[in-house]
């Protein structure tokens, strides 16, 4: 799973191979390590109790959960991506995009 982070915007993508993972455990989740003990998470969480698409920093984890409604279909379809906001108060709006991976969307129509 791809991570960008760009000003106020946060994108994952996924592989297919990633896809099948999420939908099967219901997370995926990756770890950049700094070195001395420092790392960063950051993951894909399925859920049955929200019905948007949301992102979180706690503990130097970024969290996103994502409807596992809208997973299904996604992951069942050619449908490339999710694109949401998300308020953060006094300082905007966060905008986050959930994506198949063109590159590997690429690959597998030829």
């Amino acid at each position: 799973m791809k991570l960008r982070i760009h000003g106020d915007s946060l994108r994952l993508r996924l592989s297919p191979s990633e896809i099948d993972t999420l939908m099967g455990a219901g997370r995926i989740e990756e770890t950049i390590h700094f070195g001395l003990d420092q790392k960063l998470v950051y993951a894909l969480v399925l859920t049955d109790e929200e019905n948007r698409i949301s992102a979180s920093l706690i503990e130097n984890a970024i969290t996103v959960v994502m409807p596992r409604q809208w997973a299904v279909e996604w992951a069942e379809t050619e449908k490339v991506g999710f694109e949401t906001t998300q308020s953060v108060g006094k300082d905007g709006t966060l905008r986050i995009l959930v994506e198949k991976d063109f590159h590997f969307i690429r690959r597998r129509l030829t």
